[in-house]
C-alpha cells in the first residue's frame, strides 16, 4: 500500500499546482478510481470536484465521464436504476460530440 500512497500523494500534490481545467479533472478523476472499492465516499468526493470543474469550465468529455463513473457508483452500491440514470445522461452528453 505504501506505493499506493505515494501515487496519490503525487496526484495530491499535482492537482494542488495544475491549474488547467481538464488535468484537474483527469487527476481528480484518477484519484477516485484509486479510492472507489477502499473508500467510496472519499471516491465520490473526488467525483464531485472533477464535475464541478467540468461543469463550471464547460468540459463536456469531463461531465461525460463523472456521470459514467456516477453511474459506476450507483451500481456498485446496488442502486441500478440511478445508474442507469447516470449512463443515460452521459450518453445523451456524448451524442452532442458525435
Amino acid at each position: 500500500m505504501a506505493q499506493g500512497n505515494a501515487k496519490v500523494d503525487s496526484l495530491e500534490r499535482a492537482l494542488t499546482k495544475s491549474e488547467d481545467p481538464k488535468q484537474q479533472t483527469r487527476i481528480l478523476y484518477d484519484l477516485y478510481g484509486i479510492f472507489l472499492y477502499q473508500d467510496p465516499v472519499k471516491a465520490k468526493a473526488y467525483l464531485d470536484q472533477g464535475m464541478e470543474i467540468s461543469q463550471k469550465n464547460d468540459l463536456l468529455r469531463g461531465m461525460i465521464l463523472a456521470y459514467d463513473k456516477y453511474g459506476g457508483l450507483a451500481n456498485i452500491n446496488g442502486n441500478i436504476q440511478k445508474a442507469l440514470d447516470y449512463y443515460q445522461k452521459a450518453d445523451s452528453l456524448l451524442q452532442q460530440i458525435e
